[in-house]
C-alpha cells in the first residue's frame, strides 16, 4: 500500500485574520520603539512581548504540516519558520482518533501533547490519543492533534476498524479498562 498523506489548506478569511494580527503586533512594536526613540523611554517587556507574538505568529502561518499513513505508521511532519518536526506513531499504540472536545479538566492525563496543524487550516482539529513508552519502560498517555480530510479519516478507520472517530470518553474507558 502507498502512503495516503493529507496536507495543510490555507483558508483565506483566516490568512486575513492572522495578517491583521501581524500588523496590529508590528504597529505596537513601532510605537515600544518611536516611544524609546523620542521620550528615552526603553520597555524591555513591551518590546519582548510584541517581538514574541510576531514570532509565534509567523511561524503559525508559514509552517506546512503533513500527515502520512502507512500500513503499520502514522506520520506527522512539520516544516517551519523553526526547522522541521515529526513524529511516528505505530498504530497498534493508538487508543482512539476522537474530534477535539475541549474541556476545562479531564479524567485522563495526558503526559505529552503536541500541535501539528495551521491555525490557517479551516478544518477541524481532531486528536489522536496514544500509548508510549517512555526511557524508565513506563507507558505514558499522549496525544496529538491535527485536521485531516475525510479520505484520511476513512484510510485511518479502514487501518484502525473501531477505534476512528468515536467519543472521547470511549477512548478513556477503553484505556482504563485495559490498564485494569
Amino acid at each position: 500500500m502507498e502512503k495516503i498523506s493529507t496536507e495543510t489548506i490555507v483558508m483565506k478569511k483566516n490568512m486575513l485574520i492572522m495578517f491583521a494580527s501581524i500588523i496590529f503586533f508590528t504597529f505596537l512594536l513601532a510605537l515600544d520603539i518611536i516611544k524609546f526613540w523620542k521620550l528615552h523611554i526603553f520597555s524591555t517587556t513591551g518590546i519582548a512581548v510584541d517581538i514574541g507574538f510576531l514570532v509565534v505568529l509567523f511561524s503559525r502561518i508559514q509552517a506546512k504540516y503533513t500527515c502520512c499513513l502507512s500500513e503499520k505508521l502514522l506520520i506527522f511532519q512539520c516544516t517551519g519558520l523553526l526547522g522541521k518536526k515529526s513524529c511516528s506513531i505505530p498504530l497498534a499504540s493508538i487508543m482512539g482518533v476522537y474530534h477535539y472536545q475541549p474541556e476545562l479538566v479531564g479524567i485522563m492525563r495526558f503526559r505529552h501533547s503536541s500541535r501539528f496543524h495551521s491555525a490557517l487550516d479551516g478544518r477541524d482539529v481532531w486528536t489522536v490519543a496514544y500509548v508510549q513508552i517512555n526511557k524508565k519502560g513506563k507507558e505514558e498517555n499522549c496525544r496529538i492533534f491535527f485536521k485531516p480530510d475525510a479520505s484520511f479519516l476513512k484510510e485511518l478507520n479502514r487501518l484502525l476498524p473501531g477505534k476512528v472517530t468515536m467519543d472521547n470518553k470511549k477512548v478513556i474507558l477503553a484505556n482504563m479498562r485495559k490498564a485494569n
